[in-house]
């Protein structure tokens, strides 16, 4: 037992250098708190899904009908993390000079920067307060607001959204909050890695094949129950629970986005899609993207793929527009 809790403490020393090491060189972030027993996030996926979910909102005003034509100097986006961690390491990235460029998208009306506000929640004490230290290492607690909600929430966006009613930067006006008190602000995106584990023996045995450990990984960060014991858990229940919220919800929140680390999951989770009443039968209202992690083979000199795939998954209720181009209506 002392040998492998040493050799998890030094995995974890590890883990947190390099991903300290990688944020620092290519996005000037400082990554003050990495605390060990809790998820050391790796940056290359996680930079392959904020690029994603940038490129799904800047396409907007091509694919969806209400954000035709609607180009504008500056974009702003506010975005809520559900599950932040200890790192927030989505909104610190998106926050960064690389993902407020927006020429990469060849559009007459997107050619300037991008802001974002973002609202970080989580279940964790620990994480919010590492959260906390984070946001403020890089000075942005201006743009990103850490909200601790409820453990027992067994509806995460519903809950994200209730602390969102409690924070005035995501209302136009300051007033607002105080003369509409009970009504939600809008959002441009969701974004969430989930808990993978439907139980506790699966976060915490080795795996079946390999038997190799565990991620170094909390309870609140691998393992989610359904609130009946009756829906699946997971990574598809917690999913499908957004799902339901999402219905709630789809006046105020343009994009539904997750990370995915398994196929069987993203092929549950998009036959459910198909069925929801509002998106199925209007193709272009599901997205899906396989990211791949390249390694170059210094000798070949050849990109080889690794065999660590993670998938990402987003809807929308917003009516998509057509596939083809020449038989859009414009301006009329």
């Amino acid at each position: 037992d002392e040998k492998q809790r040493l050799s998890s403490q030094v995995n974890h020393a590890f883990n947190a250098a390099l991903t300290r090491s990688l944020l620092h060189y290519h996005f000037g972030l400082h990554m003050p708190s990495l605390p060990e027993g809790r998820l050391c996030p790796p940056v290359p996926n996680r930079c392959n899904y904020v690029a994603w979910l940038k490129q799904l909102l800047l396409s907007n005003s091509t694919d969806l009908y209400r954000f035709c034509n609607s180009g504008s100097d500056l974009l702003h986006y506010r975005g809520i993390d559900i599950g932040t961690g200890v790192s927030a390491i989505y909104p610190l990235l998106l926050k960064t000079k690389l993902f407020a460029k927006s020429d990469e998208l060849k559009c007459e009306t997107h050619k300037s920067t991008t802001t974002w506000k973002f609202l970080a929640t989580d279940i964790d004490p620990v994480a919010i307060e590492s959260a906390c230290n984070n946001i403020g290492a890089n000075n942005l607690k201006d743009d990103i607001c850490v909200a601790l909600v409820d453990e027992n929430a067994s509806r995460p966006l519903f809950a994200a959204m209730e602390a969102s009613k409690k924070e005035p930067m995501f209302f136009q006006q300051r007033e607002q909050v105080e003369r509409v008190h009970d009504e939600y602000p809008k959002f441009d995106f969701v974004m969430t890695n989930p808990p993978f584990y439907a139980t506790v023996e699966e976060v915490t045995t080795p795996r079946a094949g390999d038997k190799r450990s565990r991620t170094d990984i909390s309870l609140s960060e691998g393992l989610y129950k359904s609130a009946d014991d009756c829906s699946e858990g997971g990574d598809v229940g917690f999913i499908e629970s957004i799902i339901h919220d999402s219905l709630h919800f789809q006046r105020h929140i343009t994009w539904y986005t997750s990370l995915i680390a398994k196929r069987s999951s993203l092929n549950a989770i998009y036959q459910k899609l198909q069925t929801v009443e509002g998106i199925y039968g209007n193709r272009g209202q599901i997205r899906t993207v396989e990211f791949h992690q390249e390694n170059i083979d210094s000798e070949r000199k050849k990109k080889q793929s690794s065999p660590r795939v993670r998938w990402g998954i987003a809807w929308t209720y917003e009516r998509a527009m057509g596939r083809c181009s020449s038989c859009r209506v414009r301006g009329g």
